[in-house]
């Protein structure tokens, strides 16, 4: 009885172990970016399409003083991207020599840990993340991804990319 009632147990467990994960295929959603050192801020938005591959980015920010817009629309099956300045009101088309990479955490990532933000004392309070690290294309580099556990990328994201050049 002890044998079965541990057995159980241990499948719950390796049940509920974290898995890499993908966004949904249309999502949209804001970022912001900023320095210790305060020389740069931006706010922006985004609107990610994975079925016709193409990534929206429109931000505002300021560096060194200065305030800066950039809004870019990037169409991979093109391969063009479309630099879009509506105080000018023009657009440059540009090639888009990059390959379309999926918002996802990949099968190979390794889990760093497991934390919840926020408070744990009562059901819904919390938001339970998940830290990945894995390598980036063509040995491009490390990446650590923190996603929340539910939906992968709905709530929380942080994504931070190491150069391996020092």
């Amino acid at each position: 009885m002890r044998l079965l009632v541990l057995t159980c147990l241990l499948a719950v467990c390796l049940a509920q172990k974290p898995h890499p994960c993908s966004s949904p295929p249309l999502m949209s959603g804001a970022l912001s970016v900023s320095t210790q050192n305060e020389k740069l801020w931006a706010y922006g938005q985004y609107l990610y399409d994975l079925l016709g591959e193409r990534v929206r980015i429109s931000e505002l920010g300021t560096f060194q003083n200065k305030t800066f817009t950039y809004d870019v629309l990037m169409l991979f099956r093109q391969a063009t991207m479309y630099e879009i300045n509506e105080h000018d009101r023009t657009c440059k088309k540009k090639a888009l020599k990059d390959d379309f990479q999926p918002w996802a955490i990949p099968k190979d990532a390794s889990l760093l840990g497991q934390v919840i933000l926020g408070s744990s004392s009562a059901p819904g309070e919390g938001l339970l993340v998940n830290t990945w690290m894995g390598d980036l294309p063509q040995k491009a580099g490390k990446y650590i991804s923190t996603v929340t556990e539910l939906d992968a990328f709905l709530s929380a994201q942080r994504t931070t990319l190491i150069s391996l050049d020092g």
